[in-house]
């Protein structure tokens, strides 16, 4: 991943809702990183994208706001092994963001699980 991310949080899959807290400080990088299973069809989504968003600019969102996935730690053959979803921000100015993550196949509504991220940014 990135040499310039100066904090990263990691996330445990919920069994349904999830919310947590961070705080970082304005100009500084963050990563958030899920685990998943994409080979099950399921990914993590920012489910409100970059809009909106006024005090935290997305950095390796792609077009249907997914982050990078990597692959976990398997056996050479190992077939349908769970992996996790990088995510990485940068605070842009002083204020609070809720980041709402879902859980869910793109072909469909329903959605497996949710995290929210309250991000508070702070003066450096």
């Amino acid at each position: 991943m990135n040499d310039n991310i100066n904090n990263v949080f990691k996330f445990k899959m919920p069994n349904n809702e999830q919310e947590e807290n961070i705080e970082i400080g304005v100009s500084k990088k963050f990563e958030i990183v899920l685990n998943g299973n994409i080979t099950t069809g399921y990914n993590w989504f920012l489910e409100n994208g970059t809009t909106n968003n006024l005090y935290i600019k997305a950095l390796n969102l792609s077009d249907d706001n997914t982050g990078e996935y990597l692959k976990g730690n398997h056996p050479p053959g190992w077939c349908g092994g769970s992996g996790s979803l990088h995510f990485i921000f940068e605070a842009t100015a002083e204020g609070i963001q809720v980041l709402n993550f879902v859980y869910k196949r793109s072909w469909s509504n329903d959605v497996a699980a949710k995290i929210s991220v309250k991000v508070k940014v702070t003066a450096s």
